[in-house]
C-alpha cells in the first residue's frame, strides 16, 4: 500500500481487530467456522460516514479508528486505497471493490454527497423505485452486486428490508481470485485428521505442498506464523497456527495490533525456507446481520431517532441496517473470495405513516349514529368487475 494511505490502512485494521474481538465475545460465533471482509465492512460505513454529522460522526469515526485523521486525510486516502486495490490485478490475480448508492428517485440528497461519494470512494449512483416497488429495488442491488462478485454474494438483502421509507442503500463488493505461486497437487491431497476439539476429530481432504514459503514462529503469540503467496507477490494468505491443537481462542485473546504488526514485520524480514504445508481445502459462506454488533461497539446513535446525517440529505435520516454476507473457498489451485455490505438509510417518521400494502379490515359507518353499514377485510386488490 502506497504511504499516502497509511492511516486508513492502521484505521482498517484496528477496526478488524476490534470487530474480530467483539464477536468472538457470542458464545454461537466463537464456537463455529467465522468469514467476513473488514475492507468491505470499514469502506461500506465510511462512505456512510462521509454523510454523518455532530454525535454520530463522532460515533462512527471512534469505531472506524477515523479520529487522527483529518476530513481531506480521510478522503484523499480512501481515494487512494480504492484505487491501489483496483490496480492490483493481472492476467492472473483479480482484485475488485466496488461502491454504488442505490437512490430513491424522488428523493434529493445533497450535490456534496453525490459528487464526494463519487471522488473518494469511486461510487456510481443508480436511481431506484424503493416508493412503489421496493421488491425490484433489492432485485436491482442484489443483481449488481451478484455481478461484482462473480455470482458468489447472492441475495444480500432480503425480502422486507426495504420499504417506502428507504430513501438509499449504499453497497460495497469486493471480489478476489488468486492462484497460488507455489500451488499443490492435487494428487497430494488425502484424508487426514483434523483436531476439531480435544473430544472431536473428523476427516478432511488435506492438501500437501514442500517448498519455499516465508515462516516463524511467535513465542509472543504462541503459535506458527505461514505466508501463501498468490501469483504477482502482491497478494497473499497469512495463516496464523496456534502451537496447541485447542490454542485458538487464547491466540484471538491475545492478539493486538502492536503484536500483530511486530510478527508480520518479522515475516516481511524472514527469508524464505523449506516448509512442509498440509492445508485443507475448505470453502465457507457467511452472513451478519450487524446492527447489535456496531451498536455494541459504541456507534449505536445512527440507528435511532437522534441519529444525524444531515451531509445525505436536509430530511432526517437513520440507517435501518447493515449486512454482510462473505464466501471463500480455498482449493489446490488458489483462492477465491468475495463479499459485500449494504446499509439501508431510511427517513424519520416525524408523522405516521399509512401504508396498506398487505391484507387490513374496513368497514364503512353511519358517524352521527355509529352504525357499521358494511365490513370487510381485503386480502387481494382486485380492479376487475
Amino acid at each position: 500500500m502506497a504511504d499516502e494511505s497509511e492511516g486508513l490502512v492502521k484505521a482498517c485494521s484496528f477496526f478488524a481487530l476490534d470487530f474480530h474481538k467483539f464477536l468472538m465475545n457470542d458464545a454461537t460465533l466463537s464456537s463455529q467456522n467465522l468469514f467476513y471482509s473488514p475492507a468491505s465492512l470499514f469502506v461500506a460505513l465510511a462512505m456512510t460516514h462521509f454523510g454523518a454529522k455532530g454525535k454520530t460522526a463522532e460515533e462512527m469515526s471512534r469505531i472506524l479508528h477515523l479520529s487522527a485523521l483529518s476530513p481531506f486525510a480521510l478522503n484523499n486516502q480512501m481515494k487512494e486505497f480504492v484505487l491501489t486495490l483496483n490496480t492490483s490485478s493481472d492476467n492472473k490475480t483479480k482484485l475488485l471493490i466496488a461502491n454504488k448508492i442505490f437512490l430513491e428517485k424522488s428523493f434529493e440528497v445533497l450535490e456534496a454527497f453525490k459528487s464526494g461519494t463519487r471522488e473518494f470512494y469511486d461510487a456510481e449512483v443508480g436511481l431506484v423505485d424503493f416508493k412503489f416497488h421496493a421488491e425490484q429495488a433489492r432485485k436491482n442491488i442484489n443483481e449488481w452486486v451478484e455481478e461484482k462478485t462473480n455470482h458468489k454474494i447472492k441475495d444480500l438483502i432480503l425480502e422486507g428490508m426495504l420499504n417506502a421509507q428507504t430513501k438509499l442503500t449504499l453497497v460495497n463488493a469486493i471480489y478476489f481470485k488468486g492462484l497460488w505461486l507455489e500451488p499443490f497437487n492435487k494428487a497430494s491431497t488425502y484424508p487426514s485428521d483434523f483436531f476439531v476439539s480435544k473430544e472431536k476429530v473428523i476427516q478432511v481432504p488435506m492438501m500437501y505442498r514442500e517448498a519455499h514459503f516465508k515462516f516463524i514462529e511467535s513465542e509472543e503469540l504462541a503459535c506458527q506464523i505461514l505466508e501463501l503467496p498468490y501469483i504477482g507477490n502482491q497478494l497473499s494468505m497469512v495463516i496464523y497456527l496456534p502451537s496447541e491443537n485447542d490454542g485458538l481462542a487464547s491466540l484471538e485473546e491475545k492478539i493486538n495490533f502492536g503484536n500483530l504488526q511486530k510478527s508480520l514485520a518479522d515475516l516481511d524480514g524472514s527469508m524464505p525456507e523449506e516448509v512442509e504445508v498440509y492445508l485443507p481445502k475448505f470453502k465457507m459462506e457467511q452472513r451478519f446481520s450487524l446492527n447489535d454488533v456496531l451498536t455494541g461497539m459504541g456507534a449505536g446513535e445512527m440507528f435511532g431517532g437522534k441519529a444525524d446525517f444531515s451531509g445525505i440529505a436536509h430530511e432526517p435520516l437513520y440507517v435501518s441496517d447493515v449486512v454482510h454476507k462473505a464466501f471463500v473457498e480455498v482449493n489446490e489451485e488458489g483462492t477465491e473470495a468475495a463479499a459485500a455490505t449494504g446499509i439501508g438509510v431510511k427517513m424519520m417518521c416525524l408523522k405516521p405513516m399509512f401504508s396498506a400494502n398487505h391484507p387490513f379490515l374496513f368497514f364503512i359507518r353511519h358517524r352521527s349514529t355509529g352504525a357499521m353499514l358494511f365490513l370487510g377485510h381485503l386480502l387481494e386488490p382486485r380492479v376487475e368487475a
